[in-house]
């Protein structure tokens, strides 16, 4: 049975409004609510935005369970990918002007939290080109909306002795002005640039290979990381640890950890959600025996994880995480 993880991000969601009193361009929370009630009334065929040579389309939106459920697609018009056979054939899509390939993104937002999380899909939107998106179809003059990450206040906390820390990587903005705990850590290296009168970057990567190593391996760096990451001129010391030798190894960032997720996604999950879905949509056609369940079967297609199954399971995780977005991050 195969299997999918995906990331998700969470942002708190600010615009900078213009203050006509002051004369000023002021920063502060924004709550979405009433743009995203309005955008429901615009047919889906208008609510198009440009992303550089291609467009970005609001799919679907609604609220559910005090939360809005937001559907986007980044449309492709040109530099199509080619259709391939495994018999060495490949041939071209023959699409009209008004069709392209278009790359999902799902987004939850909580207005009670001003938080909203955003599936990462590197061929579709970005959280800026979704705020970019909804600054434009906003259309307030003098108004920016923009998200900023939730970042953890004491990351270093997270670091724990009995983590199996797989591996590292740090990046030192001015390795001089470095303190004598990190350059002692450094060795050579830092000695040989302390004499140069300028400024000396500095980026280290550290690993245990994932091919042949033990499950239970680690890198004994724990006290060494923490030395690093009080350095004021470490701008980066993100850490690869798995809590035992059986969990999926995760990482984040001792300096600036932000909140993320990764969620996993069966087959036979999403399988049996979009079974469920297609039950409820042709009801009235399953009872009146216009089609049965091997008509179903033949409309499920698991070569994608659909926004309706993602964001079911987005709920569940925002609910997980709540008190945490509450009382821990900011």
């Amino acid at each position: 049975m195969s299997s999918k993880r995906i990331k998700f991000d969470y942002f708190k969601v600010y615009a900078n409004k213009f203050n006509e009193i002051l004369n000023v361009q002021e920063e502060r929370f924004c709550d979405l609510t009433d743009l995203l009630q309005g955008l429901k009334a615009v047919p889906v065929k208008e609510r198009i935005y440009r992303v550089g040579a291609d467009q970005a389309r609001l799919q679907e939106i609604k609220e559910n369970n005090g939360k809005w459920e937001i559907h986007l697609i980044r449309i492709r018009k040109n530099n199509f990918p080619v259709k391939t056979h495994d018999n060495g054939d490949y041939t071209f899509f023959d699409l009209t002007d008004e069709e392209g390939f278009g790359e999902e993104v799902s987004a939850l937002y909580d207005p009670s939290t001003n938080v909203i999380m955003i599936r990462r899909n590197i061929s579709s939107l970005s959280p800026s080109s979704i705020s970019n998106y909804l600054t434009e179809i906003n259309n307030t003059i003098g108004m920016s909306i923009f998200f900023k990450p939730l970042i953890h206040p004491n990351s270093l906390e997270k670091l724990k002795e009995s983590h199996l820390i797989r591996g590292f990587d740090i990046a030192i903005a001015d390795i001089n002005k470095a303190n004598d705990e990190t350059k002692k850590a450094l060795g050579e290296i830092t000695r040989d640039v302390s004499s140069i009168n300028e400024s000396v970057t500095l980026n280290v990567s550290i690993g245990i290979s994932p091919k042949g190593s033990s499950k239970k391996s680690r890198l004994p760096i724990f006290h060494l990381l923490n030395k690093f990451a009080k350095d004021p001129v470490v701008k980066k010391a993100e850490v690869r640890i798995k809590d035992n030798e059986d969990s999926h190894v995760e990482k984040f960032d001792l300096i600036q950890d932000k909140m993320s997720n990764y969620i996993t996604f069966t087959d036979k999950e999403v399988e049996e959600q979009l079974k469920q879905f297609l039950k409820e949509e042709f009801k009235e056609k399953l009872e009146n025996g216009e089609i049965d369940e091997e008509d179903l079967n033949e409309m499920i297609n698991l070569k994608t994880i659909q926004h309706k199954v993602i964001i079911k399971k987005m709920h569940h995780q925002f609910e997980k995480r709540l008190k945490e977005i509450q009382e821990v991050y900011r």
